[in-house]
């Protein structure tokens, strides 16, 4: 039974709720059109109650890709503020719920919106690489996804997007029309069970389940046939702009799974 609109986002008004439907099926036509998008496993989305969104970053592309798989949800985006210097985009990325965000520098201000968001029993995604991948491995999480965790009494829901690296990774101007895109959402996972470990063990939790599900995206789409240039996952850190740390090193460029066959 399709989820009542109005608990798909506690607490928004009749207007906004309209807005991102609308925005929705917009961006569902599209994204089927030009990119062949797929979502698996859209059953595993609780229909209620505070939800993390957390998924790994490779494209602009991916936060819509990620909203249009928690189909019984309004997702709150978290985006960079330099997208809302527009009004007109303003109004449009505010209508689709999103929070902006100054990137490379904290904002309590946006980190406390996401907190309240949760508290109110809104689904919120964020990717904790903290901006796109460079080279299209998904590279470690930092701590401000786990603060927002930490202040929340809500469960975390693993989500991986594939393809869209490949459709419209950084410095590109436009997208790969055809490039086909796949996400997929993994179990929930309990607020207790991350609650046990220690900031850096269940960011490291949080990782190694996404970046399964991303590879086995990965597979099957290169077994459909799709020319795919992702790579394992990366240990090698990326500074605020999303660029990787100079000081890295060509050690630093080790991998903890190997790429699918």
């Amino acid at each position: 039974m399709p989820t009542p609109l109005r608990d798909r986002d506690p607490g928004r008004g009749l207007f906004g709720l309209l807005f991102y439907e609308a925005g929705w099926a917009l961006a569902r036509l599209l994204y089927g059109l030009f990119f062949r998008y797929k979502a698996l496993g859209s059953a595993n989305v609780p229909p209620k109650g505070s939800l993390l969104v957390v998924s790994n970053h490779l494209s602009n592309l991916d936060p819509f890709a990620v909203g249009l798989a928690i189909r019984c949800r309004h997702l709150v985006y978290i985006a960079k503020a330099d997208l809302f210097k527009n009004p007109i985009a303003s109004f449009i990325f505010r209508g689709v719920n999103c929070v902006p965000i100054k990137q490379g520098a904290p904002d309590t201000a946006a980190i406390r919106a996401a907190i309240d968001r949760l508290t109110g029993g809104s689904a919120v995604l964020i990717f904790p690489e903290g901006s796109r991948s460079p080279d299209g491995a998904m590279h470690p999480f930092k701590r401000g996804a786990w603060l927002v965790f930490a202040r929340t009494e809500c469960d975390v829901l693993p989500v991986a997007v594939e393809g869209t690296f490949d459709a419209f990774p950084r410095g590109r101007s436009t997208p790969r029309v055809g490039m086909p895109i796949r996400v997929k959402v993994g179990q929930v996972i309990p607020r207790a069970t991350l609650s046990a470990m220690k900031p850096d063990a269940g960011l490291e939790y949080l990782a190694e389940r996404i970046e399964a599900l991303r590879l086995e995206l990965a597979k099957e789409l290169k077994d459909a046939g799709a020319t795919l240039t992702t790579k394992p996952r990366s240990m090698v850190e990326l500074d605020d702009a999303g660029l990787i740390k100079p000081d890295a090193g060509a050690a630093g460029n080790t991998t903890q799974k190997s790429a699918p066959a």
